[in-house]
């Protein structure tokens, strides 16, 4: 049974599920984790050098190595406002999390309903779409969300990508 986005948890909506952390990580071996969530399946996952959280500061980051990006949503998703609070999360996130895949590669991942790759994305991005409800053959959900990948500078396209 697919439960709708509107119906998660504020936690559940923010939080990366940890298959789709792993996959992630897979495909991209080394790479560092930004703005991570401070209950993030990342944490058990990942080095904490690796680690750019709240504290750490993200919009500091400074390479070398490819991004897997997590910026807030908020201010980019199409139902930033109604049954939602009101959005208190900077979208200069967002902005920064492009500049800096475009700048060291890797991935940022956003709900399906955003604008920031609308915005700041680029022709030649590879796009993964994880559809509310997609399991992988071990029967575990990737995201509970319907979600949207956008991968730059990857020396391969992952699997179930398509250029724009």
């Amino acid at each position: 049974m697919s439960v709708a986005y509107k119906d998660l948890s504020h936690a559940q909506r923010r939080r990366t599920p940890r298959r789709l952390a792993e996959t992630l990580l897979a495909a991209l071996p080394g790479a560092d984790v930004l703005w991570v969530a401070p209950r993030s399946a990342y944490r058990d996952l990942v080095p904490p050098e690796r680690i750019w959280d709240e504290a750490r500061d993200a919009r500091t980051y400074a390479g070398p190595g490819p991004i897997i990006a997590h910026p807030p949503c908020g201010p980019w998703t199409l139902i930033r406002g109604g049954y939602m609070r009101p959005c208190e999360q900077d979208a200069e996130d967002g902005r920064i999390a492009m500049e800096l895949v475009h700048r060291w590669g890797g991935v940022v991942e956003q709900p399906a309903t955003s604008r920031l790759f609308a915005v700041h994305g680029r022709l030649g991005a590879a796009y993964t779409h994880v559809n509310q409800g997609e399991w992988t053959s071990s029967g575990e959900r990737l995201s509970k969300k319907p979600t949207t990948l956008y991968w730059w500078g990857t020396a391969d396209n992952p699997p179930g990508s398509r250029e724009a």
